[in-house]
């Protein structure tokens, strides 16, 4: 005898979608040749940390998981952006171009702000809960 398996699609939290689309756009850009001073795309370490890093984060945070925005640094790095408009909140995650150069964390409420160098998983996890609340700086 064979089980009946009820097969329900994954939700998926758009938040989450829409944050892991537009990292990987990072890697699409159209380089502008005539700028001497900016490196043209993510280095492969960056995109392969922030793909791992956001893909933790929304295993940890499911549907809490927050609608981010990404940007490239001027070397090559990644920085993963979350904002809160209604509790004038911010966190970024700067990744860096190569292993052997620090990540950060940085958070902000109003004009106070902090930074953590090599953050730990658990500290980004806390800093994304900590950004839809009203709580001051943790």
């Amino acid at each position: 005898m064979v089980a009946n398996f009820e097969i329900t699609k994954l939700k998926v939290n758009p938040n989450f979608q829409i944050t892991f689309k537009r990292l990987l756009e990072l890697t699409e850009l159209e380089p502008d040749l005539d700028d001497d001073d900016e490196l043209l795309n993510p280095s492969d370490y960056a995109v392969s940390v922030s793909i791992e890093l956001l893909t933790q984060l929304y295993q940890a945070l499911g549907q809490l998981f927050p609608l981010g925005f990404s940007n490239l640094e001027s070397r090559g790095g990644i920085n993963l952006i979350w904002t809160n408009q209604k509790f004038d909140k911010e966190v970024r995650i700067k990744v860096p171009v190569l292993p052997t150069l620090a990540g950060s964390l940085y958070y902000r409420k109003d004009n106070e702000s902090e930074l953590i160098n090599n953050p730990s998983l658990d500290q980004v996890y806390q800093s994304l809960l900590w950004l839809s609340t009203d709580k001051v700086i943790y």
